[in-house]
This record gives C-alpha cells, structure tokens and sequence, in this order.
C-alpha cells in the first residue's frame, strides 16, 4: 500500500484543514456577483478510491452560496479536483503507476485502491490529451521549464515540485491542480 492507514488519515486530516482554510478565504471575500456575505452549503460527497476511511463524519465538499443573490462559489479543493467522484490524490498517483503499463502495475492499482483498468486508462488519456489542451495548463506551462513530457504526466509534473519531500511534495501538486475544477472532464 503506498501509505499506511495511520498516515493515509492524517494526510486527508491535513487536507481538509487546507480546503477549511480555502474556505474561510473565499467566505471572507464575499459574494464575486453582488459584494454579499457568503453562507456555507456544504453537500455530502463519498470520495471513492481510498483504502481506508478517512473521515470521522460524514465526507463533505466544501461550497458557499450568496445570501442575496444566491449564486454558488466553490472554493478551491485539494481533496477533489472538480467534480470527480476520485479523490485528487488517488487519480494523480494511479495514473503515476500505470505509466509505462504493465498487467502489474494495473492489478496493483486496482486492487490497492479500487479502481477499474479502464477508468485509469481513461485518466491516462486526459492526462496526455484533456489536461494538456486545457486552458488551465495553457496559462501555466510555461512556469515549468525545461517542458515537461507529455508521455510522463503527471509524474514528471509532480517530479517538478523539487523543494519539497514526500507528502509535502504532493501537497503542493494537489495545490497547483486544485483551480482545474470545471476543466477537469472525463
């Protein structure tokens, strides 16, 4: 398993403190439409993909909506990356293990976390295609040089975050995808 079940906890532990404290940022900022306050409206969200349970309640997903005018703001998350049903972590690591596949490789993932052969492929893919068509990654590439290989993302993009060790190093990866959101499709 790549992280025991202790550690596995304390990571999304920490990663909920991260997305809380997101929260509050937005919340304090207002309403982007009229300038109102924002009330939380968090929703019940099962991330699937973990080996282990990591929440002590109910799995939520962080959202505000305008007192006035109603409108919706989701903050930020490096729990979930839009609205996928995986968590963040789960899809950048999967997709990190099948690079190169093998039937190994593939059964250890599946078997680890859960996934299908054939929604990994398709992380695969979006990774290769989606992810590098996107505005999202045309608006930061350019931060990355020499340029990353399109053939060995996400792991040479993680690889990129050098300062960092371990679980800080995919800290600060999930931060750098979490404004994907609405980009992150299929």
């Amino acid at each position: 398993m790549f992280l025991s079940a202790q550690d596995g906890r304390r990571f999304f532990r920490l990663q909920q403190e991260i997305d809380q404290d997101e929260c509050r940022r937005v919340q304090a900022l207002g309403c982007p439409d009229c300038g109102g306050p924002l009330d939380r409206n968090d929703h019940v969200r099962k991330p699937r993909g973990l080996p282990f349970q990591h929440f002590e309640s109910d799995p939520r997903r962080l959202n505000l909506c305008c007192r006035h005018c109603r409108a919706h703001n989701m903050p930020e998350s490096v729990v979930y990356l839009g609205r996928r049903v995986y968590v963040g972590v789960v899809l950048a690591l999967a997709s990190i293990l099948v690079s190169g596949l093998t039937p190994r490789r593939l059964a250890r993932v599946q078997a680890d976390l859960g996934v299908s052969a054939q929604t990994v492929r398709r992380w695969r893919q979006w990774w290769q295609s989606g992810f590098v068509q996107s505005r999202f990654w045309s608006e930061r590439r350019g931060l990355f040089l020499p340029t990353l290989d399109v053939l060995e993302l996400p792991k040479d993009l993680v690889g990129r975050f050098v300062r960092r060790e371990g679980v800080s190093r995919l800290l600060a990866f999930l931060r750098f995808l979490s404004p994907l959101r609405g980009e992150f499709q299929r």
